[in-house]
């Protein structure tokens, strides 16, 4: 366990509620490893320093503000800046943005459940136009899932959660594998569809 880790940990007992949802905002916006912190926290509660209830309501409505924030600075900045850099929307930057939009439940969903995938997968949904209720809902749900099935995980393994967490890891990158096949197996049957 790294350092930075071991105090950040040591915090969270001091500090508690509020910094989880300082660190889940910051994740929200910059991707962080927060799985093992989550874990942690789910064996805490285990213990009874935390309530797993509240864990999950701070954790989600956190990082649902994080991914909220940057949806709005993607939709109302994101074009001026493709613009200033000169960035052309060629007709496949509009195909995907097309099939972004149409898919953009899933899209948003799957996004939450792999750590990394969820902000860009922010920054997408805002330049595509994708509507703010449209999204802070399907937000909520991933959140809601991905944040909640790390806590009890932690919950449920307690004492074992140091060990449990490298695991989170590997499943973390499984899936993100799963939802890139996914992605490029439907985005081609989509491209095929509309060149026809």
């Amino acid at each position: 366990m790294s350092s930075i880790f071991a105090l950040l940990l040591s915090y969270l007992l001091i500090y508690r509620y509020a910094l989880l949802a300082g660190v889940m905002f910051a994740s929200g916006i910059v991707p962080l490893p927060v799985s093992t912190l989550l874990i942690a926290a789910g064996a805490f509660a285990s213990q009874g320093y935390f309530s797993l209830t509240l864990l999950l309501v701070v954790a989600t409505s956190a990082n649902v503000a994080a991914d909220f924030a940057l949806y709005l600075i993607a939709r109302r900045f994101g074009p001026p800046v493709l613009r200033f850099f000169k960035i052309d929307r060629s007709r496949h930057t509009e195909r995907l943005e097309n099939y972004l939009r149409e898919h953009a439940g899933p899209a948003i969903f799957l996004t939450r459940l792999v750590g990394g995938l969820d902000v860009a997968g922010t920054i997408l949904a805002g330049l595509s136009g994708v509507s703010a209720g449209f999204f802070v809902t399907f937000d909520l749900l991933g959140n809601a899932v991905g944040v909640g099935w790390v806590l009890f995980l932690g919950y449920f393994f307690g004492a074992y959660w140091q060990q449990i967490s490298n695991s989170v890891g590997i499943v973390g990158w499984v899936l993100l594998a799963a939802v890139l096949v996914i992605f490029f197996i439907s985005y081609r049957r989509y491209r095929h569809r509309t060149e026809e």
